[in-house]
């Protein structure tokens, strides 16, 4: 039997605690009763697990999430001490994840009982919490109404910091860490022979920063070379401190005892950097290599024999000799059992970076204790077995403490093979013998934090192939934790704009990650590339990662489908799996994200190519072809009969022209067509079978012939005629005519307006909207279209033909311009109105009008928008050139014909109105990109696809923007099929202050877009610059997003030059990492509160235009 129940406890600034109740079978040990049932509880945020309980009869126990085995030791003997139960076992025997909730299991015999008590207490405990925490979050906001994350850490009580930051932080937030250099003096002590009330003065700058930046963490360097930091009977004390080693601190001032006390009062962990290998620190210049120089209590001095030099300038303990590891092993448990450190951790430094030509003379230590072993193998084992050691002897000494390592960024650089990483750089397997991988599968790491110190667009070492390189490599082994370690140091030489930030960002969906630390404690002190801002954006919010745990979802190889033809190299693949089992394929670890969403750029042969996935047990065939697709089998046509003629539409061409007559018939058919008298054969172009109704294609030119000049002769309607033995058809194709020497088509613009497209060169926009009463001359009608003597084409739907005639030009009088608040408008006094032509173009708003004569000079009244005027003609154009005062400042223009005066209607920039409400009387539509049957890009989840995340940010987006004031019209408001053209036209006859389209973005199969990542916002009436711009920002700074750089592109719903429009791609759907954000619960809502923001911001920019 199985009893569902769900109490719902308070939702307090959007965190929902809720309590699963399920009733589970489940053998007790100690003493209970093997066959009793069990009811198993977990208590979890609304998505992910948060407080464990664990309950049996009369007693109940709470613990923290306990992140390491020696921690589930522990707990367990608390467990059997208690006479409670292993729980932790007993519950999830088969889930490989680290991070598994805990469970509050009650004997069967008595659940009914315990269920009624516990919920009640649990709800009475949540509710006071509930009421605690918001009078937090009430009294932590700061001036600008943010919360900040630090000041929700409550400072502990005096004289009781002591072992307490494990118990009151949070162990699953993500760790935010700096690394705190003593080598050479980079960041502490400033210089040596310091004061000790100077030292402290220091070491309080440092945890201010640290809080400042909102940061948890302190990666304090104890122990630089084989010198202390810290009292210590086994190392000297360093010379940074003292000016010479050995000498005693000033004052007795023990730096590491003051940092860790006052570190811990302000709720920041500290780990106790060290370099475990390097006894001196020299240089190829100024090297030291001579253990006399070094202190009489250096062990490196007592015992000659135990180092060797080395190219680089420094002395290296021989970490192949017993005695040596002995003595780092002893290190390491002299912090640990003398201070309440939080943790240990070891950088890259190990056998050392290798100088061309030398040679690191470990000869007769390896000669001795090699073995079997090469050189290569005998040095990694020798590393082993020290971090091994070093793990065994910290959970020795205090379990809670934890024991990471901060390698080289790349472990082996990808040779076909040997599952390296896709990079060409340095490898720390085999050039400093460190071999990671061994570290984590033997389970003696708590976590790794690798530096990865390049950028993204590193060519020999990608940031962001890296960072998925160690995610997957973790996957199997989710009891260790990855932080990455930036290089906050480069920043400002790499002069990326957010970087820091974005690669933060990226990292966070990795389901391996728990954090981030940063090297480079200047940079950050300084602020460089605004570094505080960066850190600002990203640690906005309090993240708790509370584990990757099994959500019983079954593998989905999403896109492309199993048997699909890829006509390419290779094959991306995106889908979705179990995160809290591991994802391989073809036997290599596949990184997840932390929902469990993956992406992969597979390698294509020629021909059938089978992936084998293997997931829950299960292995699962994949198939993809590469090559194109079979062709499409040959149309049928259901009876005798021709179809797609041409032209089927009326036609003018001048005499000569050639006219292209063309239909579809049955293969193997005569067919003809009658013009003008004449009989012209089509032939079959098509090579197919003759049988049966087999579609065919067929063609011929014609040559008109001539007509009386000025007039047009009428050749009527084409009709084509298909004949096949016995059978025989005809249809008509349209009419006609031939247009003499100058003569011309004149019409008038009948609709409200009418687009003329393609005028122009390419760059020009897709249509300009003419206004009713224009009246034009064209020298051909073909398709349904005539073709301008001045340039560009108008439907015939939206026109009305006035007959064959004689071009003539138009009279224009004088210009002039008058103005209101919104609006700049030229006013051009015409005979009769003549097509028009605006675009922006080298800094100035260019206005043709084609076919006109006469006028006089125009003065340019003050305004925000041009700084000046001038006026050109050629042939038949008259040209103004409106120079702008900023090209980002266009809003749109537009046209009408009134009182004989063709008017250009330029939008000037608004302000925002005062009061709650700043965007009364500005009317937005917002439109959700695909829906209903089209569901526009694929998602690695089947059921969240493009058309879902661009709906559900839409609608979000118009409460908000309603509630500031605004007129929100919408696309779509449902999951229902709008037609493009529909929604293009809806746009030009709702004229709106702005329109934003919603949309994600997606690439080909054959693109690696495990490469390709970002917003980017797309325009192309020039009105949408500056809106585009903006958006852009706002949203990239909400969600921490790269932002790539914005980029015109004809587009439907962003080419009306009558107001600003933008579509906003905002982030590529085949980006796994940022598919994690869009899917993420509050994610629509944060990003269109950020599109909101952005309008608002918006007009801040426009007001800023209007200043005088």
């Amino acid at each position: 039997m199985t009893v569902s129940l769900k109490t719902m406890l308070p939702n307090i600034s959007g965190i929902f605690i809720s309590l699963s109740i399920v009733e589970k079978t489940v053998p007790f040990v100690n003493g209970v009763k093997q066959a009793d049932e069990a009811v198993v509880f977990s208590c979890r945020t609304a998505e992910k697990p948060y407080l464990p309980f664990i309950i049996q009869q009369n007693r109940a126990f709470v613990y923290g999430f306990l992140k390491n085995k020696s921690k589930r030791k522990k707990l367990l003997k608390r467990g059997e001490k208690d006479d409670t139960i292993e729980a932790y076992k007993t519950t999830t025997p088969s889930r490989p994840s680290r991070k598994e909730p805990f469970f509050m299991i009650i004997p069967g015999r008595v659940k009914h009982f315990y269920l009624r008590l516990v919920c009640l207490i649990l709800t009475v405990v949540f509710s006071l919490s509930s009421i605690v925490f918001l009078a937090l979050i009430v009294s932590a906001r700061d001036e600008t109404g943010r919360v900040s994350a630090a000041s929700l850490i409550a400072p502990l009580p005096e004289n009781q910091h002591e072992g307490a930051t494990r118990r009151l932080l949070h162990p699953d937030s993500e760790v935010r860490a700096l690394w705190i250099a003593s080598v050479y003096n980079i960041n502490y002590p400033s210089k040596k022979g310091l004061s000790a009330e100077a030292l402290k003065k220091e070491l309080d700058d440092i945890i201010q920063t640290a809080l400042d930046c909102s940061m948890n963490t302190l990666y304090f360097q104890v122990r630089p070379s084989s010198d202390a930091l810290y009292d210590s009977a086994l190392f000297p004390t360093s010379e940074y401190i003292t000016g010479k080693q050995g000498d005693p601190f000033p004052g007795g001032f023990d730096p590491l005892a003051y940092l860790v006390e006052q570190a811990h009062k302000n709720r920041l962990w500290v780990h106790a950097w060290v370099n475990p290998i390097r006894a001196t620190v020299g240089s190829e210049s100024e090297p030291k290599l001579d253990v006399n120089e070094l202190a009489d209590s250096h062990p490196a001095k007592k015992n000659p024999d135990w180092v060797i030099p080395y190219a680089d300038g420094k002395l290296y303990y021989d970490v192949g000799l017993p005695e040596v590891r002995e003595l780092i092993a002893a290190g390491v448990e002299e912090i640990v059992r003398n201070y309440d450190v939080d943790g240990i951790i070891f950088d890259d430094y190990f056998y050392p970076y290798p100088v061309s030509g030398a040679t690191f003379d470990d000869a007769d230590t390896y000669k001795t204790y090699g073995g079997k072993l090469s050189l290569s193998d005998w040095r990694r084992a020798n590393v082993n077995e020290m971090v091994e050691a070093c793990y065994n002897i910290v959970k020795k000494t205090d379990a809670e403490c934890a024991f990471g390592i901060a390698p080289f960024g790349i472990w082996k650089n990808d040779n076909g093979s040997n599952g390296g990483s896709a990079t060409k750089g340095m490898q720390s397997y085999s050039d400093i013998y460190c071999d990671t991988l061994a570290w984590v599968k033997g389970g003696y790491v708590d976590y790794i934090a690798p530096q990865i110190y390049w950028s993204f667009s590193t060519a020999v070492a990608p940031y962001g192939e890296l960072v998925r390189w160690w995610n997957a490599a973790l996957d199997e082994y989710p009891d260790v934790g990855l932080i990455i370690s930036h290089a906050v140091y480069r920043a400002e030489e790499w002069g990326i704009e957010n970087e820091i930030r974005n690669q933060v960002s990226f990292a966070r969906s990795q389901r391996a990650y728990i954090g981030s630390s940063f090297y480079g404690y200047a940079a950050v002190k300084a602020n460089d590339a605004n570094l505080r801002e960066q850190f600002a954006s990203l640690y906005e919010q309090e993240i708790v990662y509370s584990g990757s745990f099994s959500q019983g979802q079954s593998l989905e190889l999403t896109s492309p489908v199993s048997g699909s033809y890829v006509d390419g190299a290779g094959t991306y693949v995106i889908g979705i799996s179990d995160p809290g089992y591991p994802l391989t394929v073809n036997g290599e670890p596949v990184g997840r994200t932390k929902q469990g969403y993956f992406s992969l750029y597979l390698p294509l042969a020629k021909g059938k190519n089978t992936f084998v996935f293997s997931h829950k047990g299960e292995k699962t065939s994949y198939v993809i072809n590469r090559g194109a697709a079979g062709g499409a089998a040959s149309k049928k046509l259901t009876s005798f009969s021709v179809q797609s003629l041409s032209p089927a539409s009326e036609t003018a061409l001048p005499s000569g022209s050639k006219l292209t007559l063309s239909v579809t018939a049955p293969a193997g058919s005569t067919v003809t067509a009658a013009i003008g008298g004449k009989s012209v054969t089509l032939k079959q172009t098509t090579a197919v079978g003759q049988s049966g109704y087999t579609a065919a294609s067929y063609s011929a030119s014609y040559i008109l012939p001539s007509a009386p000049d000025g007039q047009a002769a009428d050749l009527g309607k084409v009709v084509f005629t298909a004949k096949r033995g016995s059978e025989k058809v005809s249809a008509e194709g349209g009419r006609v005519r031939v247009l003499g020497k100058e003569a011309v088509i004149e019409g008038r613009v009948s609709k409200n307006e009418a687009p003329l497209r393609d005028y122009g060169d390419s760059d020009g926009y897709e249509f300009m909207m003419q206004p009713q009463g224009t009246t034009f001359f064209a020298d051909s009608l073909s398709g349904g279209e005539y073709t301008l003597i001045g340039g560009g084409t108008l439907e015939a739907a939206y026109v009305e033909e006035s007959g064959v005639t004689s071009f003539r030009t138009a009279r224009l009088g004088k210009p002039f311009f008058t103005a209101d608040e919104k609006t700049l408008t030229l006013s051009l006094p015409l005979s009769f109105a003549v097509p028009v032509y605006g675009d922006v173009r080298d800094g100035a708003f260019v206005l043709t009008l084609s076919g006109c004569e006469g006028g006089e000079a125009v003065s340019l009244p003050p305004n925000p928008l041009f700084s000046s005027l001038s006026e050109a003609r050629e042939g038949k154009e008259l040209t103004y050139t409106l120079t702008l005062f900023d090209v980002s400042n266009v809003y749109g223009f537009s046209f009408a014909y009134e009182g004989g005066s063709l008017q250009v209607i330029f939008r000037l920039p608004q302000t925002l109105s005062a009061g709650s409400q700043p965007l009364a009387g500005k009317r937005i539509v917002l439109d959700a990109g695909h829906g209903g049957s089209d569901i526009g890009a694929k998602g690695a989840d089947p059921k969240q696809n493009e058309k879902d995340l661009n709906l559900a940010i839409v609608l979000a987006a118009a409460e908000k923007l309603k509630a500031l004031g605004a007129e929100v019209i919408l696309t779509r408001s449902d999951d229902s099929t709008v037609a493009l053209a529909d929604r293009r036209d809806f746009l030009n006859e709702c004229v709106p202050d702005l329109a934003i389209s919603i949309h994600q973005n997606s690439m080909p199969y054959t693109a690696d877009i495990t490469k390709i990542r970002g917003l980017v916002g797309l325009y192309y009436s020039d009105a949408g610059r500056l809106l585009t711009s903006v958006l852009s920002k706002a949203v990239c700074d909400a969600a921490n997003r790269y932002e790539r750089s914005s980029a015109t592109q004809m587009l439907a719903m962003a080419n009306n030059h009558k107001f600003p429009s933008t579509l906003l791609e905002l982030s590529f759907i085949t980006c796994v990492e940022e598919y994690e954000y869009m899917t993420a619960a509050g994610s629509a809502d944060r990003q269109a509160q950020a599109v909101c923001d952005g309008v608002l911001a918006y007009y801040k920019k426009q007001q800023e235009f209007l200043a005088p």
